[in-house]
């Protein structure tokens, strides 16, 4: 369970965890949105968050296996986008190309 923040998103992606959150806040409603709609995990409107919907959330994404399935193709993904090398690249193509 989480709030969808880029990083606990991106924690629960990397560790193939299927999600189930709430958000406070308009990037956290994004995060999880763009996570629900690729099928990796379950949403809860605020208004909702209550005991019972937790629960029945939590024993969907334990029953439904796709939701695993769904994070590892994800966490496949992440692993694959060599993150450290395209942000190096990006801000050196940024130095010479916008400031010069």
């Amino acid at each position: 369970m989480l709030y969808g923040g880029q990083g606990t998103v991106q924690t629960a992606i990397a560790s193939g965890t299927p999600i189930v959150g709430f958000a406070m806040q308009p990037e956290q409603q994004i995060n999880l949105d763009n996570v629900v709609m690729k099928g990796a995990g379950i949403r809860i409107p605020i208004t909702r968050w209550n005991a019972p919907k937790i629960q029945l959330a939590i024993r969907n994404i334990i029953k439904d296996t796709s939701y695993k399935e769904n994070i590892n193709t994800l966490k496949k993904l992440l692993e694959s986008s060599d993150g450290k090398k395209n942000s190096a690249l990006a801000i050196w193509d940024y130095i010479i190309n916008k400031l010069n």
